[in-house]
């Protein structure tokens, strides 16, 4: 790993004011990772994992606090809100920073001036699924059907949507596009 400018100005910086030692205590109290979905799911399956073993590494218990809703609106808005110390974090998605920001009239917080990353977790692939009658059997048979407008229903509207639910709306010239990277 190399070392910045930057990061060892801040080296220095934290080093003369004395506060590199009150930093070494971190963390003195357990900490959250708040996942925007429901206990079972891949995110939670996922932070579940990471915060077992970061458990042992920092000494202090890392709890699991699932706050389903609103397609990760709500955990967002739950951890905009929780002080800015470290100890509440966010298992964030595409859906929760990217998407929801995007798809949704408002959300409860703003994933770029709210939020810091600390790193990258994984990445979870979608597939693509058809019925077996609708005679789709490739992937050029599925943007074929998406071009004539004959291969989605239009749910927009609905409810909430999310990077999930974008299988299902008709798509529009962006969307086309994109399916035709597949």
């Amino acid at each position: 790993m190399s070392l910045t400018r930057r990061t060892a100005l801040a080296s220095l910086a934290l080093a003369s004011t004395g506060l590199g030692a009150r930093a070494q205590s971190w963390p003195a109290k357990p900490l959250t990772i708040v996942v925007p979905y429901t206990a079972g799911s891949a995110t939670d399956t996922l932070t579940r994992i990471i915060a077992e073993r970061l458990s042992p590494r920092l000494g202090q218990p890392v709890i699991v606090d699932n706050k389903a809703g609103a397609n990760g609106s709500i955990a967002g808005g739950i951890v905009a809100r929780a002080p800015a110390d470290g100890y509440t974090l966010m298992m964030a998605t595409a859906a929760t920073h990217a998407g929801n920001p995007n798809l949704m009239k408002a959300v409860p917080y703003d994933s770029l001036a709210d939020f810091a990353p600390t790193g990258f977790c994984g990445s979870i692939p979608f597939t693509l699924a058809v019925r077996t009658d609708s005679g789709i059997s490739t992937v050029a048979d599925f943007v074929a059907r998406a071009k004539g407008g004959q291969a989605f229903a239009d749910l927009r509207g609905r409810h909430a949507v999310g990077a999930g639910h974008l299988h299902d709306a008709r798509p529009t010239h962006r969307y086309r596009t994109r399916a035709c990277a597949l």
